[in-house]
Order: structure tokens, then C-alpha cells, then sequence
């Protein structure tokens, strides 16, 4: 039995996480952003509180639970499913009816429940419960690939994206795979006549994790899905013309210092220069060994490592000479600078002579 205290306590947590999450999904279908991102996020949003609701629901007034709620919570079998929806749609892929199919665990579960005698409740809540882990280590991984493959076009045509947005979600992805790993020694340990309320508290800090996937939807675009198309398709260029090419494109960024735009993107600087971008994407490629992101931001690195020796630039902060070189953010910059040099930018201007 749960003693009263903490069963108040949960349910009025749980009532605020319900009216966060309806607020989420008002807030989210609101939004600017992409109907095809927007929708399944809403609904993951709805999914959780209605979950979360459900699970109340079958708590009695003594604070004990009934088998079924504990473990027969059928929306649980579409998160994953909502989950993935959501990361497609934010890389700018759309969806295709076919992926209703993605749908029929959740249906699948409600059937079952429907047909199943009441003395069954707790076996088929066990089977959903497995069946929503399973499902789950799926398409986290199957959410990270494509997340993966985005980012990776995205460096193709652009000098600077925003990695936190990255960042974040890869950490909510990290924070919903721990949850559901901790809710099999948690469907053990109630089995075995552990502490009931664990399952609720689990449910409370997963709808957490998902929440947080819906504030991270108001956070600014890595940047626009459309402009990662296939790079140079049909191009004629041949072998020699894009040396030749190549070669002026070099000296027009090293001149003009191009790179020091924050903002600089393939299709920019395809402006600047008077060439199509998916000709000018092909000549950085074969010629550099690298995407446009490398090509940009070397230079960038090449440009600290010369403001770090300018007498003039003393008494900058390291934030100020990543800025004044072209970087957006000290987070890209530290990176970017590492992975060019092997050292953090501190450890290589502590080696510069004095």
C-alpha cells in the first residue's frame, strides 16, 4: 500500500505534468514549424498526458493499484512510433500514409486488452510493457541514425550550424533510453512486491524527458531541411575546371577573408563568387578532401592562430577572437579548433611565444 502522503504528492505532480503537457501540445500546434514536425509532436505530447492520466485512473482510494495500472498502459506502444515521426519530419523528410503501419502495437494492444478476461490484466500489461521497451531501443536508435545522416548533409552546405540543438536532443534520446532501461528492474522489483510507486515516479521523469523534446521545438533551427539537398547533382565540371576553379575560390576567400561571416553558407558564398552552389559544393569536395564546413572553418582556425601573434588583439578574450574570425558560438569554436589542431585554443595560445 502507498502510504497517503506520497500518493498525494504523485497525483499532484502528475496534474501538473498533464496540464504542462496539454499546454505543450496547444503551444506546439501553434508554432511556425512544419506540419509534418509539428503534428506528431503534439500527439506525442497528448500521447504522454493522456498516459499519464490513465495510470491515475486506476490508482483506488486506499493508494494501492490495480494490476492494470500498473502495467497495462496501452499508449505507451506510441511513443516510439511519435517519437520517430517527429525527428523525420524536423530533417525535412515527409511522411507517407504507409507509416499508420507504425501504428499497429497500439492497436494491436487495445485489441488484445478489449478481448482479454479481467484475471488477464496483468499479463497483458507485462506483454505491453515488454513490447514498449523493445519498441522503444528501436526507434531511439532508428531517431539517431536519421539525426545523424541530417547533420552530416547539413555540413555540406553550411560553415557554422547550432550544435546545441544537437546536443539537446541527443541527451533527451539518452535520458528516454535510461527511463525505459530502469522500467524493467522496476516491472521486477513490483512484481516481486517492491515499492509501488516507483512506476509512477519512472512515468513522471520519462514525461519529463519527452516534455523537454517538445520545448526544444521553440529553440532556433539548426537551420532550413530544405537547403540540404544532394550536392552538384548533374554537374558537368571536369577534373581541370575544377582545379582551376578551386584555385580562385581560394584566393577570393583568403583575400576578402570571406570566412569571417558567421553566416556564411554554401548557397551565400555561391552568390559571392557567381557560381551555382552544387558546382561550387563539387569543387570543394574533390579538391579539398573535405565538406564546406571544414573548408570554411580551417580557415577560421588559420585566422585565430594569427589574431592569437597580433600584438593589436591583446587583451582579448578567447570568445572575442573566435568571434572576430568568423565562429558563432565558443562551443563550435572549441571544437572545430581541437579537431583541427589537436589542442584547445587556451593550450595552444599558452604555447605561443610571448
Amino acid at each position: 500500500m502507498i502510504p497517503r502522503h506520497i500518493s498525494f504528492i504523485i497525483a499532484v505532480v502528475t496534474a501538473a505534468a498533464v496540464v504542462q503537457g496539454i499546454v505543450l501540445v496547444i503551444a506546439v500546434m501553434r508554432s511556425r514549424n512544419a506540419l509534418a514536425e509539428k503534428l506528431p509532436l503534439a500527439a506525442l505530447m497528448l500521447a504522454f498526458s493522456i498516459s499519464l492520466l490513465h495510470v491515475r485512473a486506476f490508482v483506488r482510494i486506499d493508494g494501492t493499484f490495480t494490476p492494470f495500472g500498473v502495467y497495462g498502459e496501452p499508449s505507451q506502444l506510441l511513443f516510439g512510433p511519435l517519437i520517430f515521426l517527429y525527428f523525420r519530419g524536423l530533417v525535412g523528410k515527409r511522411h507517407h500514409p504507409a507509416y499508420a503501419l507504425h501504428l499497429l502495437p497500439f492497436i494491436g494492444a487495445l485489441i488484445l486488452i478489449a478481448l482479454l478476461h479481467a484475471s488477464h490484466a496483468s499479463t497483458a500489461g507485462t506483454v505491453i510493457a515488454v513490447t514498449a521497451f523493445l519498441q522503444i531501443v528501436v526507434y531511439l536508435v532508428m531517431c539517431h541514425y536519421s539525426l545523424h545522416q541530417y547533420r552530416t548533409s547539413l555540413l555540406t552546405k553550411h560553415s557554422a550550424i547550432r550544435e546545441e540543438r544537437f546536443s539537446l536532443l541527443r541527451a533527451i534520446m539518452i535520458a528516454i533510453g535510461i527511463c525505459y532501461l530502469l522500467k524493467l528492474p522496476v516491472l521486477v522489483m513490483l512484481t516481486h512486491g517492491g515499492p509501488e510507486y516507483l512506476d509512477d515516479i519512472l512515468a513522471l521523469l520519462l514525461a519529463a524527458a519527452v516534455y523537454a523534446v517538445g520545448y526544444s521545438s521553440f529553440l532556433p533551427a539548426v537551420t532550413s531541411p530544405a537547403e540540404a539537398a544532394e550536392p552538384y547533382k548533374g554537374s558537368r565540371l571536369s577534373a581541370k575546371e575544377s582545379r582551376k576553379h578551386y584555385a580562385m575560390l581560394c584566393a577570393r576567400m583568403d583575400g576578402e577573408r570571406l570566412y569571417k561571416d558567421p553566416e556564411l553558407t554554401l548557397k551565400k558564398l555561391a552568390s559571392i563568387v557567381d557560381t551555382p552552389y552544387y558546382l561550387l559544393s563539387q569543387m570543394i569536395n574533390e579538391n579539398s578532401g573535405s565538406n564546406f564546413f571544414d573548408f570554411v572553418n580551417r580557415r577560421r582556425v588559420d585566422e585565430v592562430k594569427r589574431l592569437f601573434d597580433d600584438a593589436s588583439m591583446k587583451g582579448f578574450t578567447m570568445l572575442d577572437i573566435a568571434l572576430e574570425a568568423g565562429f558563432n558560438s565558443k562551443a563550435t569554436f572549441n571544437k572545430v579548433f581541437k579537431s583541427v589542431t589537436g589542442m584547445t585554443p587556451s593550450a595552444f595560445s599558452r604555447r605561443m611565444p610571448r
